[in-house]
């Protein structure tokens, strides 16, 4: 591996999408991070768009604040964005979380976690079909 003299480097490509999903708080951080109700869609969930996607994880934007390293649940909305793909199902961890918007609006960065839920190979899956221009 080349010396990147301690910079922080991305080290997969990033494609940018858009697509709506649904954010759960995992059952492992359930009981400490919990949403108003008002922060809910009608299902319950948090609403948020996938805005990037690589081999290491998402870019989710949302109108709520979630904690950094609190582990979510991502879900698609496979019949609002049009996908031809299956949706993506993933438990990923966020990284990052950056306000970009006064609406709010936040960025959160999220990590595939070293759990096997299969996140990995799914968000690979979404990959190939991404650079097969099925989801630009």
């Amino acid at each position: 591996m080349a010396d990147d003299g301690g910079l922080i480097v991305r080290h997969t490509q990033r494609h940018e999408i858009s697509v709506p999903c649904r954010i759960d708080v995992a059952n492992a951080h359930a009981a400490a991070v919990r949403f108003t109700p008002v922060a809910l869609a009608q299902d319950g969930r948090v609403s948020g768009r996938i805005v990037d996607v690589s081999a290491g994880g998402l870019g989710v934007e949302t109108p709520v604040f979630v904690p950094r390293n609190t582990l979510v649940r991502i879900t698609t909305i496979a019949e609002q964005s049009g996908q031809q793909s299956p949706p993506i199902d993933v438990t990923l961890r966020i990284k990052r979380v950056i306000m970009i918007d006064r609406e709010p609006t936040y960025l959160l960065g999220l990590s595939v976690t070293g759990q096997d839920d299969g996140a990995a190979q799914q968000i690979q899956d979404w990959l190939q079909s991404l650079e097969g221009g099925r989801h630009a």
